[in-house]
C-alpha cells in the first residue's frame, strides 16, 4: 500500500481577508487547511449559484469564439497585419480612413 503525500498549497489573498479567514477557521475548531477544505467540499450549488446561467454560459462562449474568428481573420486578411493582435489590426484599419 502507498501512502498519499499531501502537497502545500498557497492561498494568495490581502492580510485582512486571510485574518478573517483564520478567525473563522479558529471559531470553527479547524485548521485553516481543514476549514477551507469542508467549504469546497460542502459547497452546495443550491445555495451559491453560479454568477451565470447555462444559457448565458452559452451566449458568452459563442461571442468568444466570434470575436477570436474576427481575430484570426483580421490577422490573416488584413494587409500589413500579419502577425499583431486584434488592437493593433484595428489601430492599422483606423488609419486607413
Amino acid at each position: 500500500m502507498t501512502r498519499q503525500l499531501k502537497r502545500q498549497r498557497s492561498l494568495h489573498c490581502p492580510p485582512h481577508e486571510r485574518e478573517m479567514i483564520r478567525g473563522k477557521a479558529k471559531a470553527a475548531g479547524k485548521t485553516l487547511s481543514g476549514y477551507l477544505l469542508d467549504l469546497v467540499r460542502n459547497d452546495d450549488p443550491g445555495i451559491h449559484h453560479l454568477v451565470l446561467s447555462p444559457e448565458e454560459q452559452r451566449e458568452l462562449l459563442e461571442g468568444t469564439r466570434t470575436m477570436q474568428a474576427m481575430a484570426v481573420a483580421l490577422r490573416r486578411d488584413l494587409p500589413g497585419a500579419e502577425g499583431l493582435g486584434l488592437l493593433a489590426a484595428v489601430a492599422v484599419m483606423s488609419r486607413w480612413r
